[in-house]
């Protein structure tokens, strides 16, 4: 079977090669865009870990994984990437079967 075209905004990455340059803004009309869409298959095995980014008020940004007790910070989004992919190294074992996704939510 033929593997589904994957724009390139919507690709996601290994933590470890490169970091997801998708980020998704939380609204109704993205949520429901994506809603059904398959992307690539995880592998056996493999876990995905989705990271919620969010500006501090205190300036910076905030970075935590929703389903595992992950959380790191930064003072521009290029750093919070850059200790994203170290706190999931550190965090698991083996880092080659963690594909993570990021979102970026906007506080209003």
């Amino acid at each position: 079977m033929k593997e589904p075209q994957i724009n390139e905004d919507e690709r996601r990455y290994n933590p470890v090669t490169d970091f997801s340059r998708a980020i998704h803004r939380k609204g109704r009309k993205e949520r429901k865009a994506h809603r059904g869409e398959f992307y690539r298959p995880l592998r056996s095995g493999m876990k995905k870990v989705i990271f919620l980014i969010e500006k501090d008020p205190k300036g910076g940004f905030n970075a935590r994984a929703l389903d595992y007790s992950i959380f790191t910070q930064g003072e521009t989004l290029e750093e919070v990437r850059e200790n994203i992919i170290d706190a999931v190294n550190c965090h698991f074992d083996n880092s080659n079967d963690i594909m993570v996704e990021v979102i970026l939510h906007e506080r209003r």
